[in-house]
């Protein structure tokens, strides 16, 4: 179940001293209000909107053995309470309710916190988290044979939809509800052609993770990729010093369809340590290839100067 608009919470709870009671509602098409004074009425509640306790209900009632609910909206840490919930039940029952949540595999991903919003950027096309879900099928987040697992895919998004927030200014974490013993499944197969059917705006270049290697020993053995990893990676963070957006989008994959690869090797003679480096997108070579010389006993300065370069070079990709 994947539900992607509007969302709200109430408090349901009527002594305000006692602790919890926000439940989250989800706003459906006959909703004419997001006024929680009109929202707490029941019959107006009903009649506009689909609360966290009626999904627990539908999800508990539906007979699949594993069953995912996204939320895409504000306020969808509300329903932690309504679906997790359990006071005021006998021990027994409990365990047994645990072991119903384990064994069938019920997992549950929240685009926010009960008091945080969800955001729907322009910039991006969609909701953040869906856009994050969208990266990750794409090719961000999948195994070999291009099949999708759920674990994986939820935590692509709980890591990526904070920077993209950040981007914008904004602050999101999504929230995650998994089965301790159900382990991770696969939710689908994606193949090439249909990754060119996701399509996604993308605001600024995605650079894949680097490949770097001796070109002599054919391995890393100055540990320059990690190193390389770390650079990129912070080089698409929006800077909390001067604010200024980043030129690049660092996703941490070996592949998505329409991202950039840096690939290339290096050589040490002399105390002069040079890089020699090409951009590859979907088995292509896209601009010139980078060569920099630099102290060997300083490898990180030459790696920022590559991430520099990979920043101008971004910005003649189509």
């Amino acid at each position: 179940m994947y539900l992607s608009g509007h969302g709200t919470s109430v408090s349901l709870n009527p002594d305000p001293s006692m602790p919890g009671g926000d439940t989250y509602l989800y706003l459906t098409q006959e909703a004419t209000t997001t006024s929680r004074d009109v929202l707490v009425v029941s019959g107006a509640r009903q009649a506009m909107t689909l609360s966290s306790t009626e999904i627990k209900e539908l999800m508990t009632k539906n007979r699949a053995l594993k069953q995912i609910l996204i939320l895409d909206t504000c306020a969808a840490g509300a329903a932690v309470e309504s679906l997790v919930g359990r006071r005021d039940m006998p021990s027994d029952q409990i365990k047994a309710l645990e072991r119903l949540k384990d064994n069938t595999g019920s997992y549950v991903l929240m685009g926010s916190a009960a008091d945080r919003v969800s955001y729907e950027a322009s910039r991006y096309g969609q909701g953040l988290l869906t856009y994050s879900l969208l990266q990750g099928m794409k090719g961000a987040r999948l195994r070999d044979g291009g099949y999708a697992y759920v674990g994986e895919l939820f935590s692509y998004a709980q890591d990526t939809v904070p920077q993209l927030a950040a981007n914008i200014g904004g602050v999101q974490r999504p929230l995650i509800i998994a089965p301790e013993a159900a382990g991770n499944f696969p939710i689908g197969r994606f193949t090439e052609e249909e990754w060119k059917q996701i399509t996604l705006s993308s605001p600024k270049p995605q650079i894949l993770r680097p490949v770097l290697i001796n070109e002599s020993l054919r391995f890393d053995n100055l540990r320059l990729q990690p190193m390389f990893e770390k650079a990129l990676r912070e080089a698409s963070y929006v800077s909390a010093r001067g604010g200024e957006e980043p030129k690049i989008v660092f996703i941490d994959a070996d592949e998505m369809s329409q991202a950039v690869r840096p690939s290339g090797s290096y050589r040490v003679l002399n105390g002069v340590l040079t890089v020699s480096l090409v951009l590859v997108r979907d088995n292509q070579l896209v601009g010139e290839e980078i060569v920099i010389d630099g102290e060997a006993s300083d490898p990180e300065r030459l790696v920022r100067s590559l991430v520099e370069k990979i920043q101008e070079a971004s910005m003649t990709f189509k």
